[in-house]
């Protein structure tokens, strides 16, 4: 008989084509009883093949293609190759697996060899017991010298196995017809009689049937990125390497060795390994020793519950007396710690109890909670989350179910910053070799597949791309499917080409298959033991030691997952906060667990949809939900973030919720019980607790039986669905309460008819522990953006700086928010973006702030102004509402004067003199609060943002400010700075992007003298380093500084503003004092839309769109047809995209992609699996479209700048360029009014105009009207209007 031993599964990465559910059935078709799994370098697959061959009813035989690290014989050290010979090893029993767990974590921890984990002999010698080595084929350790001549080497390493392995070594021959192969096995088999070392047959298979040889091949040049068209790639090695039947072996190695496959069936029959698990290898926490685990749990719960009373007491105010309102607290909280208990669970709540609290104690910012866990009041008590159950209606039972045994998993967020510091403290806590993280896989999905294919199969990109565009983009949807749906996509499989038909067919047998190795985004395994005792470990590609089993194989052999998961919001909020608090003393500090829930600033925020940033709220689709939702509740968010998803939107649900909402329909509850449990989400059951809770009040269930019913129900099994059903009516009927309120319509009839409600809404309900947590960071983060927008900007696009993308579009929101970004500065910028000073002003978020209940007023706290000064005060802001102050000193004189003429109204109200308004202004408080909340601030670029100017670079400029503080001489700047580590390339970019304006504003002139500048500045610092300035010590500052070279700047005007902003982009990435679209806002606001709403793909397939853009970056290709085409990257004011223009569009727009110019690409909609984009089908410039189709000017002036002297001059200047064009001017004289000015002069639209307009600047800016929609941008309006 013969049993296959040597076998690569798909976990054989990009090698390997064999699915482990296939080969369990095809070995029971051709009757085999046991099959080894041995693939190259990992275990990766030895769980999963492992239950899948016991759940046949067959034998698994776990096993590793060891690479071997190829060994010096005489030395004893490893030689380099690379490509490493291999070793076969087979488990015997659990002491093998054991073994080969550690080998396999050695060859990926410590025996890396060009990126394959190898193994030495001295890892060998150390854990062989318990294991069988086979020689392997060709590219074995034996074989290799064998070969090559080198007989004695090859006989050394026998005898060195055999001496290892003892009688548990086999030299391994094939019969695959590969070349060489019948001389390998000659000289195997001398050298096991020579030796009296057995002999043992295999395969070696790669793939399961013969005629899948092709596409195991394809793989493997997928792998090795190489194309079959390549010069020197190897071509397919026959196709004998499947699993052959018993009798096709027998047939293949009769006459050469029958011995050699019998020894296959001994070797399998000594093989008894069983992996099956129950324990759970929890880590130990140490509690007092005063202490066990359960008392320990239970007094930091209370004493957690009494702290987080006293401060919820606080901020709710309740009408009860503290002792009552601590009450329903208290019972809940003895009633889960019975449970925990009971279900044997303290130690796991303790230890995540520990690394949060260290984290959260030691600077990283935490999430309030996500997934179930939330809706645990001991994880409150403990600070695990920060979300209180009760006051949100959150169930226990949904995170740890006393009715149904399963383990507890906290889902929790950190700072991307700061997870990586808490996954360090865990590995100190408890052990380096205790911790780890979990491997994942990627896979080969259909459109990849098709991709893979053909690049391997030398397609074009563009015929690759046609192909695989004709997979519909819907979630794990298979070839076969999308052949089955899509009708181009049948015919090319059925009817195409022969290129195009074996295109597919490989496609479809290797869809599916594991390509690359990954790490878990959250999940982190910690033990009690070293986790090679438990299972095989390996590292990922950052070096990180993770398990080689997937998660679900893990925990099978009892690994305890925490999800330690990455949330940038989270650091963005922390950011923000240090902004906002840097000068604030500890009492008027910003606390967001103190913050109210019902801010009308928030609230007006989210009803504004001003939401870019704000946390789950951003995208195009959610605003639109938003809009129509005008949340005025934190529920109301809560509501939003559950809604928002692909069923509740197909469903209705999200439709009724708004209208109920607005009043717009009437709100029904399916029996007047359920009435308090729907009312916050108007009748409709969004939440999966609302069924948990309904079950409960209506059929009498225990809230733990309630959550099994759901999940039952969410299972759709008939048999228990039935069970579920008549359990619920029977708990109905005996309800009296129930069968009361069911009026006309029969207790059964009615029982029946929820139960229904029930199912159907248990396909769409969430999980409101998990948006109620979300929720918290959506509200928090809106509420960032309300009161500091300047703070919470900046961090945002901190966070974004490998996002270019997404820079761009926080640059442009800043515009629109009013908000300056302002260029980097040598004297003013930090390394990352910083918020700078600028103006003062009160705007009504000054207002708000002042009220007595915002942190940090100056009516709350410790020296607390008297409440008698809120109204005068607050009155004389108002009537200094929105005047802008250049300094301190001014916005303080003007608010004094306000003061003196309020001062008589203060001691009317308080009925005495009380103290005047004026002498309150000199308060420290009061004065330090309008300081703070009055001061206008914005964005200032960070140095380490201009391109090429490195880190070295960037300290030079720093100690330079540091020793010298600013300086506004630029010659005086570079005498400073190290010039070695700044050089003349890099001053040039720092010039061109403005960082030196606080020196010479005018960049033209400083670019003019820079080579001059810096002859200068090298002259002197070689002075300086000589010790020639002996002459300079004998005079003193004054005469020296007389003596000194100046520069003679030029009297040339500065580069006009198109220009500044190119440089600004080419030193930046970004532009930023402006933007080339600027000029075009009116063009882009009615006749375009923008490559965010593109991406976001809200429109449908081949809908016709316009898009305005700068072209990044431009590459020409040939088609098959060996006519050009473009592959563009364009930018408008939201980010980039990746666009096509074809053939016939690009031979009629050539000429325009080379002009620099802002364009307005029309086109037809695509969607495509790496992202959306437009089918070009014509190009014009935006100017041309301007000057063929504007209706009329509009001019836009603020009232500060409205006087007769801008008038006068705006009149001279539109009659410069006369035309037939109507001009308006629109001044805005505040938040409610403005004034419209028909313009007697009518102008031409010229280039010179708009940029003589843009160089006004202050105050002034210019839309254009269109009031017909051009022919050429018909499609867009129509597509708008749908």
């Amino acid at each position: 008989m013969f049993t296959h031993l040597h076998l690569h599964t798909q976990y054989s990465l990009l090698e390997g084509a064999i699915r482990i559910p296939a080969l369990t059935r095809l070995l029971q078709k051709k009757g085999f009883g046991a099959c080894a799994i041995t693939d190259h370098g990992n275990m990766f697959g030895a769980m999963e093949f492992y239950h899948a061959m016991k759940d046949a009813g067959l034998k698994p035989i776990i096993g590793m293609g060891a690479y071997s690290a190829d060994m010096d014989l005489k030395s004893g050290m490893p030689t380099t190759s690379r490509s490493p010979a291999q070793t076969q090893l087979i488990c015997l029993n659990h002491e093998g697996y054991h073994n080969l767990t550690y080998i396999a974590a050695h060859a990926f921890t410590e025996g890396k060899k060009f990126g394959n984990p190898c193994v030495d002999h001295s890892s060998l010698e150390k854990h062989h017991a318990g294991l069988v080595a086979f020689s392997g084929g060709l590219e074995g350790e034996i074989s290799q010298p064998l070969l090559n001549g080198r007989m004695e080497e090859a006989r050394k390493l026998a005898e060195w196995y055999q001496g290892v392995f003892e009688d548990r070594f086999y030299l391994e021959i094939q019969q695959t017809g590969l070349p060489r192969q019948d001389e390998l096995n000659l000289y195997l088999k001398d050298l096991a009689r020579e030796l009296d070392i057995p002999l043992i047959a295999s395969n070696d298979c790669f793939y399961l049937e013969a005629e899948e040889a092709e596409a195991q091949h394809i793989l493997w040049l997928m792998g090795m990125q190489a194309r079959v068209t390549d010069e020197e790639v190897p071509e397919i090695q026959g196709q004998s390497r499947f699993l052959r039947s018993v009798e096709e072996m027998q047939e293949l190695f009769a006459g050469v060795s029958e011995e050699a496959l019998e020894n296959t069936s001994r070797v399998a029959d000594q093989c008894e390994l069983e992996l099956e698990n129950t324990r759970v290898f929890l880590p130990r926490y140490e509690t007092p020793p005063e202490h066990d685990l359960e008392s320990w749990l239970r007094e930091q719960a209370r004493e957690g519950l009494n702290r987080r009373i006293d401060t919820l007491f606080e901020l709710y105010s309740p009408d009860s007396a503290k002792d009552e309102f601590a009450e329903p607290y208290r019972k809940r909280l003895e009633f889960e710690l019975d449970v925990i208990v009971k279900m044997d669970y303290p130690g796991y709540f303790l230890i995540v109890a520990d690394f949060i609290n260290w984290a959260k104690d030691n600077g990283v910012a935490v999430g309030p909670g996500r997934g179930s866990g939330a809706g645990s009041l001991v994880a409150y008590a403990l600070r695990i989350t920060d979300v209180d159950p009760l006051r949100y209606g959150l169930l226990f039972e949904r995170f740890l179910n006393p009715d149904r045994i399963s383990l507890p998993d906290f889902d929790i967020d950190f700072d991307v910053e700061g997870r990586d510091r808490v996954i360090d403290y865990v590995r100190e806590r408890y052990g380096r070799e205790n911790v780890c993280q979990i491997s994942t896989f990627g896979t080969l999905k259909a459109k990849a597949a098709v991709r893979g294919v053909a690049r391997v199969l030398d397609f074009s990109y563009t015929e690759a791309d046609r192909i695989a565009k004709l997979v519909p983009n819907e979630l794990n949807i298979s070839l076969d499917e999308a052949i089955r749906k899509e009708a181009e996509l049948m015919r090319l499989a059925e009817e195409g080409t022969d290129r195009e038909r074996r295109l597919l067919e490989l496609s479809r047998k290797l869809e599916g298959l594991s390509t690359h190795l990954g790490t878990h985004a959250a999940g982190v395994i910690i033990m009690d033991q070293d986790i090679r005792e438990v299972m095989p470990v390996c590292t990922g590609r950052e070096g990180v030691l993770q398990s080689m089993y997937p998660m679900k194989y893990a925990e099978d052999q009892g690994a305890v997952k925490f999800d330690f998961l990455g949330l940038q919001n989270l650091s963005t909020i922390e950011e923000t906060l240090q902004l906002v608090n840097k000068d604030r003393n500890p009492e008027t500090r910003l606390d967001l667990d103190r913050i109210p829930m019902d801010d009308p600033l928030t609230f007006k925020l989210l009803r504004a949809v001003d939401t870019a940033g704000v946390f789950q709220l951003e995208s195009s689709g959610m605003k639109r939900l938003l809009d129509d939702m005008e949340p005025s509740a934190f529920e109301d968010i809560v509501a939003t973030l559950a809604l928002f998803r692909p069923g509740p939107l197909g469903s209705g649900m999200v439709e009724d919720f708004v209208q109920c909402k607005h009043g717009r329909k009437e709100v029904n509850y399916p029996h007047p019980l359920l009435k308090p449990i729907l009312a916050e989400t108007y009748g409709v059951m969004v939440y999966q607790e609302q069924i948990i809770q309904a079950v409960q009040v209506l059929a009498g269930f225990t809230l733990g039986h309630a959550d099994l019913l759901r999940r039952a129900i969410g299972k759709k099994i008939p048999e228990e669905m039935a069970e579920q059903r008549s359990r619920f009516v029977e708990g109905c009927m005996e309800n009296q309460a129930f069968v009361d309120g069911c009026g006309v319509q029969g207790p059964e009839r009615k029982a029946n008819h929820i139960f229904d409600l029930i199912d159907y809404f248990a396909g769409y309900g969430f999980n409101k522990s998990h948006t109620v947590g979300y929720g918290m960071i959506s509200y928090k983060t809106a509420y960032l953006k309300a009161h500091y927008p300047v703070q919470f900007m900046a961090a945002l696009l901190n966070g974004s700086s490998q996002n270019p993308d997404k820079i761009v579009g926080y640059i442009n929101d800043c515009r629109e928010m009013g908000l300056q970004v302002l260029p980097p500065d040598v004297n003013l910028s930090q390394k990352e973006f910083s918020v700078t000073p600028r103006e003062y002003r009160i705007s009504d978020r000054t207002l708000a702030h002042l009220e007595e209940n915002f942190p940090g007023s100056p009516f709350s706290g410790e020296g607390a102004l008297p409440d008698t000064l809120m109204n005068p005060l607050s009155r004389g802001m108002k009537e200094m509402l929105n005047r802008t102050f250049a300094g301190e000193s001014e916005f303080m004189g003007a608010l004094s004067e306000r003061a003196a003429l309020n001062a008589d109204d203060v001691q009317s109200s308080s009925g005495n003199l009380g103290s005047p308004l004026s002498e309150s202004l000199e308060s420290p408080v009061l004065a330090d609060w309008l300081k703070r909340e009055a001061r206008i601030e914005a964005i200032r670029f960070g140095l380490n943002a201009v391109k090429n100017i490195g880190g070295n670079a960037v300290d030079a400029i720093l100690e330079v400010r540091d020793e010298h503080g600013s300086l506004f001489d630029f010659l005086e700047f570079i005498k400073e700075v190290d010039l070695n580590r700044l050089n003349r390339r890099m001053l040039e970019t720092l010039a061109h992007c403005g960082a030196f304006d606080s020196m010479q504003s005018n960049r033209a002139r400083l670019s003019a003298v820079l080579d001059e500048a810096m002859h200068l500045a090298q002259e002197h610092q070689r002075s300086h380093q000589s010790g020639q300035y002996s002459l300079f010590e004998l005079m003193d500052a004054k005469d020296v500084k007389q003596t000194e070279t100046r520069l003679n700047y030029p009297e040339i005007r500065d580069w006009p503003h198109h220009r500044r902003l190119k440089m600004e982009k080419d030193s930046l990435g970004f532009y930023v004092s402006g933007h080339p679209l600027d000029r075009y806002s009116s063009e882009i606001r009615q006749l375009a839309v923008s490559t965010a709403q593109l991406q976001e793909g809200s429109y449908q397939d081949q809908q016709s769109l316009s898009l305005a853009g700068i072209v990044v970056s431009k590459t020409v290709r040939l088609n098959r047809s060996s006519e050009k085409f473009a592959i563009l990257v364009i930018e408008d004011l939201r980010g980039t995209l990746e666009l096509a223009v074809f053939a016939r569009a690009f031979s009629q727009t050539a000429e325009l992609l080379e002009k620099d110019e802002p364009l307005l690409f029309s086109g037809r909609f695509s969607k495509r699996d790496e992202g959306n984009t437009l089918m070009v089908d014509s190009i014009k410039l935006l100017a041309e479209v301007r000057r063929e189709t504007a209706r009329s000017m509009n001019l836009l002036l603020d009232a500060e700048h409205f006087s007769p002297d801008r008038m006068g001059f705006l009149r001279n200047l539109l009659q410069k360029y006369p035309g037939e064009l109507p001009v308006r001017l629109i001044v805005h004289l505040n938040s409610e009014y403005q004034l419209t000015i028909e313009i007697e002069e009518k102008v031409s639209i010229v280039d010179a105009l708009v940029e003589e307009l843009e160089e006004v600047r202050e105050g002034l800016s210019s839309s254009f009207n269109y009031l017909e929609t051009p022919q050429v941008l018909l499609r867009h309006a129509r597509s708008v209007s749908s």
